[in-house]
Order: C-alpha cells, then structure tokens, then sequence
C-alpha cells in the first residue's frame, strides 16, 4: 500500500481475486452505525420501525423515510455510532476509518477508479442496499464502503465506479459494506470501513480498511 500500510492475507478467497466482479467477495451490507446483529446479511428479513437506541433488539434491516432523516434509529447518541466503539462491527482492537483516512488511500490509487480500488485494496463492486426499499442495486458495477465520519444527519462513504472513486454522503440506513482500522497507539496491528474480514464473508488485511466477507481492515 502507497501509504505503508502492510497486507497480511488472512483469506485465501478474497487474495486469490482475479476480478472486483466476483461475487463470492460482494460481503455484508451494513446500515451506517449498526452492529452485527443479522440486518447486514443481503436476505435479512426487513422492518419499517424505527430503532429508539443503539441496539434495535433484531437482526431487521430497518426500512427507513424521510421523516426518520433516512436513519434506522432515533436517539440522542446516535452521532457517536461507530466512532466510540459503540455497536463497532469489527474484530477486537480494530475500528472503522474515517473519512480522512479511508480518502488518503484513495488518493494513492493507480487509477481513481474501480479498478485502482480493487488493485490497491481488493475493494470490489458489491454494490450497496437502498434504505427505503431494501432493494440491493448496483452489485457488480459499483463499491460503496462506510467511513466513521458523519456529515449532519448523513455519514460519509467512499464510492467506486468504472468512471472514478470519490468521498461523498449518503443516508445512514443504506447497507454498504466497511473497512476497519487499528491504530499503532492502541495496538501495533490492523482493517476501513478496509482489509478482508468475515462480518458476513470477509478477508482480514493488515492495512487500513478490512471486510468480512467483504470487510476492509486498515492498520495504521
């Protein structure tokens, strides 16, 4: 990795990649903040009500509306998902990245694509899972993978696609997949928000981004 970041292969089926199109890779989707708790899974079962606390007490994706600012919860800590270590999908001593930290990868791809996303990272085009309709669109032609950083009532992701891969916001009940990162002060090791790790299907990589069954994990 440009940025020093060392890989481990911790999954041989996530290495032995020849394409970002292949669909053994594609992983979980999780909606922005959530845990492991069943929702990140492609067939999950959905629901249209809204989580009052950080743990909905089911493995649902949560169908989400305007009204409930396209979020899966409502409560007053929702902010702090994610980037405290509450309801944190990934191994122990690792974190999603954030914004800024997911972006510097990105800046040290080959091509500012797809492509340079899969041969940096082995990011591949899972595609994400619409909030409102739970409908999966774009698996095969596109990677959307969530950053720790929040943006009013959206949070930040990164985008890929044949044309370029971009920072940008979106709404925090859509599914789309993580890479998660562990720090050098906290510990000397690993994943995001983005390294292979299995939350659903994903590789360990020691780098910055990790994901399970398509998790990407960082070390920094």
């Amino acid at each position: 990795m440009k940025t020093g970041l060392n890989y481990e292969k911790f999954n041989p089926v996530i290495f032995n990649l020849h394409t970002l199109r292949e669909s053994v890779s594609y992983g979980d989707l999780y909606q922005w903040g959530r845990s492991k708790d069943g929702h990140q899974n492609r067939t999950s079962n959905t629901t249209t009500v809204t989580a009052t606390s950080a743990n909905p007490r089911h493995g649902n994706f949560i169908e989400t509306t305007f009204q409930t600012d396209n979020n899966w919860t409502d409560f007053a800590g929702e902010n702090g998902l994610w980037q405290n270590g509450l309801n944190d999908p990934c191994p122990s001593g690792y974190r999603i990245p954030t914004k800024a930290e997911l972006n510097a990868e990105r800046l040290n791809f080959n091509s500012n694509d797809r492509n340079g996303a899969f041969t940096a990272l082995k990011l591949t085009t899972g595609g994400y899972r619409e909030s409102s309709l739970s409908t999966i669109f774009a698996a095969g032609s596109e990677g959307f993978y969530w950053t720790s950083t929040v943006s009013g009532s959206e949070a930040r992701y990164m985008y890929s696609f044949f044309a370029s891969s971009t920072i940008s916001t979106t709404r925090r009940g859509e599914g789309t997949r993580y890479v998660a990162l562990k720090s050098k002060i906290l510990c000397t090791l690993y994943n995001l928000n983005l390294n292979w790790l299995s939350l659903g299907q994903s590789v360990f990589v020691k780098s910055h981004l990790s994901y399970v069954q398509n998790i990407i994990l960082f070390l920094v």
